[in-house]
């Protein structure tokens, strides 16, 4: 009986979290589009990209969360710019964004977004700066030092799990 009430509240829960959700993407759009007149196909991207998330939050479905946060990025670059560094830089960041909200929801996170955003986020910035042009190696010295951090902790929590086997075992 008391799991079917943690069940209960949990999904209530969960429906109060997407409803939260909507309620500010909907309104962070409705904002945005005040000041962005005449942008009718980023509203289209925006309205489409909240749904996605919004089943993703109900539903639990990573395949909701991708596109869900690339039409909203797609959205964002429509609004700040028409050319198409603006744009990429929307996209770029639709891409990281799949990465903190997994994270931030599953407490996990696949690191694939990170790739594409990364990259279509500097493409975007270089297309507007000259010294990004020179110093785009940056990024993969960035990425590597991501890597080496990650593996540096992963190994550390493995050998604190040995540890763990090894005082068990005693």
């Amino acid at each position: 009986m008391l799991i079917k009430e943690e069940e209960t509240v949990k999904k209530r829960i969960s429906k109060k979290f997407a409803t939260g959700i909507t309620l500010v993407v909907l309104g962070v759009i409705f904002f945005v589009l005040q000041f962005a007149e005449g942008y009718s196909e980023a509203l289209m991207f925006f309205l489409f990209g909240t749904g996605f998330l919004i089943a993703y939050f109900y539903k639990k479905k990573y395949g909701f969360l991708i596109p869900g946060c690339l039409l909203l990025g797609l959205g964002l670059g429509t609004v700040f710019g028409r050319s198409g560094n603006l744009e990429s830089i929307g996209l770029g960041i639709g891409f990281v964004v799949i990465y903190v909200i997994a994270y931030l929801y599953e407490k996990k996170s696949h690191w694939w977004p990170l790739i594409p955003g990364v990259i279509l986020i500097f493409t975007g910035i270089g297309k507007e700066s000259d010294l990004f042009s020179k110093s785009w190696p940056l990024i993969l010295v960035f990425i590597g030092i991501f890597i080496i951090i990650r593996e540096f902790k992963v190994s550390k929590k493995s050998k604190s799990d040995e540890q763990i086997e090894s005082d068990k075992k005693s």
